[in-house]
């Protein structure tokens, strides 16, 4: 896998930026825009059998199935699959724990359609993302059953080493490999106490004094015990708007049944 683990390259390959918005702003400038650049970022590839790399977003592209079969049309697609009233609260509290998001949920859900007739970007569909099916088809219209492979979430989280094992077998990598599925990443964190983070995390006198005087395990200890003290609670989806969100989306999860013939119920 490539270092970095969303380059974002076919979201934009080579194009410029022409939409609004400045967390897709920040993106397209982070991004890997181009073909050397994606290159070069495969240029430890030894004897692997196979490479890859993740860029979720690449799914809610329009473009970028038709860019990537372009340039590699024999790559192979894993699409992990969420629940979408989960994958939408999910993505909202991202925002707001990034500080790019100053509306409440109800407020911009709202706000989704306005937004992107002013061409904000992807970062601000919430809802728009959730509808899958349109989504996976471009995809598979080009490359077919046999190079794509659907993971749900809700497996993954089940039984995370069988289905990862299923996934190294659609690649056709060993699977006796067992990945550290005990490590948690992108875990939602919000401070109690915006000070007490920055003095954490940011380039406090603080931190600078901790640096010189301590050794780099306790001081690690130290701000990771720091910042669990001041963690505020995990929000949680107010019962009426999932309620709202799941009636929205259940003709998309019927359909979406169907088309991939899975069973989907969990998600009504």
């Amino acid at each position: 896998m490539t270092p970095r683990k969303e380059p974002g390259f076919f979201n934009w390959d080579g194009e410029e930026f022409t939409q609004r918005g400045p967390v897709d702003e920040k993106l397209y400038l982070a991004a890997t825009r181009t073909l050397e650049d994606y290159r070069a970022l495969f240029k430890d590839r030894r004897d692997e059998k196979v490479a890859g790399e993740a860029t979720p977003n690449y799914l809610y592209n329009e473009r970028a199935a038709e860019r990537a079969y372009r340039r590699y049309p024999d790559l192979k697609l894993v699409i992990i699959l969420r629940d979408p009233v989960d994958r939408l609260f999910s993505h909202y509290l991202h925002m707001r724990r990034m500080g790019d998001e100053p509306l409440s949920l109800s407020s911009a859900l709202k706000a989704e359609p306005l937004r992107r007739a002013r061409g904000y970007g992807p970062s601000y569909h919430y809802l728009s993302q959730g509808f899958y099916k349109a989504q996976i088809e471009r995809f598979v219209t080009r490359a077919g059953w046999e190079k794509t492979k659907i993971v749900l979430f809700d497996d993954l989280v089940k039984d995370p080493i069988s289905t990862v094992q299923s996934i190294y077998g659609f690649l056709g990598v060993s699977d006796r490999f067992l990945p550290p599925v005990d490590e948690v990443h992108n875990a939602f964190y919000e401070p109690r106490l915006r000070a007490i983070d920055e003095l954490v995390m940011g380039r406090s006198t603080l931190k600078r004094i901790a640096r010189a005087a301590l050794p780099d395990r306790l001081r690690t200890q130290g701000a990771n015990l720091l910042r669990a003290l001041n963690a505020a609670p995990k929000p949680k989806l107010d019962p009426a708007i999932r309620e709202e969100l799941k009636r929205l989306y259940r003709a998309e999860i019927e359909a979406l049944e169907r088309y991939l013939d899975r069973d989907l119920s969990a998600w009504y």
